[in-house]
């Protein structure tokens, strides 16, 4: 390539002049250095910002396929332990787009594997997981459980999951009750022990418990108690309507729960009412002085011979004096040992229901006692007679004279 020079020839006879026209073409040269830095400078920074852009394409090249949770609906939401949700997705080839077939996917939760919960993408890509929600998920977790589908298979390299979803717990409750099962009288006591607790077992502290008698004819107001404010428990005391004059009577415990975290829950307890009873005595009627008696019987409702008044106190007496307490069974039977004491003729053997509300429930029961009689001895039981001596030799102190004594006994 041929280079043209344009050549200027200035003749210039004032020194002046001449210095002005330096300082001219100084600053002229000075202008075109800047510009040709600030042009190299362009030119660095797009290359650099070239360069970091192919990375990024590299980066992104690294990813063999791509995973994509379709019902992302799920987001945000709220499920019960154990609880089941099906989390549906498509895994695709980042190269041609197209969908991965016969994959192994899993459920990670936090980036912690859960290969339980798997599943194998169908001939277009397609998955579906039925994820359980664990009762390790805390129902007061802030900021809720990441989970995410990814394939199993580290071998295959890379998969850029495309999304995730945050899923939150919460639990349900149940009443954990224990109770002596046994028929009571109207106006006493109802002894309520146990927990209310979640589906993990965990007892719930410092809940409102609201209960409410009822039964076929009338429902009595609603009252309410709390579960211990240190470990849930309860133990309450609930006096029976003294107006509930019907074979069956229901307690009804709820808990509104603490929404969203727990649910609500409740539980009816029936228990069988009597106001009266009945005792069907199987003690021998004849004694002696002496004599061991077991004194026996089995009660039950006056109104209704079925239903038997089972592990309830009652105690005994014997011709109108205190012996002892015993326990009904499972049946209303009793049953206790007695020694007959000295004292003949007709004597009462009393039982007596115990109560907290004051009712005299009580059954008598007759026993006739003789005098013990003592049988004769038996002849057969005797010594035959017999007839029998010994010799008695007896002498002085000088052994000079001696004497025989002969004695007979005889036996009859």
């Amino acid at each position: 390539m041929t280079k043209n020079i344009l050549k200027i020839r200035i003749y210039l006879r004032n020194k002046s002049t001449r210095i002005i026209l330096f300082l001219i073409l100084f600053n002229l040269f000075l202008g075109l250095t800047k510009m040709s830095i600030n042009l190299n400078f362009y030119n660095v920074s797009n290359n650099l910002s070239t360069d970091i852009g192919d990375k990024s394409n590299l980066k992104s090249s690294a990813f063999w396929a791509s995973i994509n949770i379709t019902n992302y609906q799920l987001n945000n939401t709220r499920h019960y332990h154990n609880s089941t949700i099906s989390i549906e997705g498509f895994l695709k080839n980042e190269t041609t787009g197209i969908g991965v077939q016969f994959m192994e996917v899993a459920v990670f939760v936090n980036n912690v594997l859960y290969p339980q919960f798997n599943s194998t993408t169908d001939v277009v890509g397609v998955f579906q997981i039925d994820f359980r929600i664990p009762y390790s998920f805390d129902v007061y977790s802030v900021s809720g459980y990441k989970v995410q589908v990814n394939v199993t298979d580290p071998s295959k390299g890379k998969v850029k999951k495309q999304n995730f979803l945050i899923i939150f717990a919460n639990a349900t409750s149940y009443f954990d009750i224990n109770y002596v099962e046994s028929p009571n009288i109207p106006g006493e006591t109802f002894s309520v022990d146990g927990y209310l607790r979640d589906d993990t077992g965990s007892s719930i502290p410092n809940a409102q418990i609201n209960y409410q008698w009822y039964n076929d004819s009338n429902i009595w107001p609603i009252n309410s108690f709390f579960t211990s404010p240190t470990d849930g428990s309860i133990s309450q005391s609930i006096s029976i309507p003294i107006d509930a004059f019907s074979e069956k009577l229901y307690l009804n415990l709820s808990y509104s729960g603490d929404s969203p975290y727990t649910n609500s829950t409740k539980k009816t307890l029936s228990i069988d009412l009597f106001w009266d009873i009945n005792c069907e005595w199987n003690t021998i009627p004849n004694a002696s002085e002496g004599d061991k008696v077991i004194i026996k019987g089995q009660l039950s409702s006056k109104i209704n011979n079925t239903l038997k008044i089972y592990n309830r106190t009652i105690d005994i007496y014997y011709d109108g004096n205190y012996i002892n307490s015993t326990n009904t069974d499972t049946n209303g039977n009793f049953s206790y040992a007695y020694t007959i004491p000295t004292g003949t003729g007709n004597k009462s053997i009393q039982i007596k229901l115990i109560n907290s509300v004051g009712l005299s429930l009580s059954s008598f029961y007759f026993i006739n006692i003789t005098k013990i009689i003592i049988p004769p001895s038996d002849p057969t039981n005797t010594e035959p007679p017999y007839l029998g001596f010994f010799i008695n030799i007896l002498t002085n102190n000088n052994w000079d004279c001696c004497w025989v004594e002969c004695i007979w006994i005889l036996s009859l």
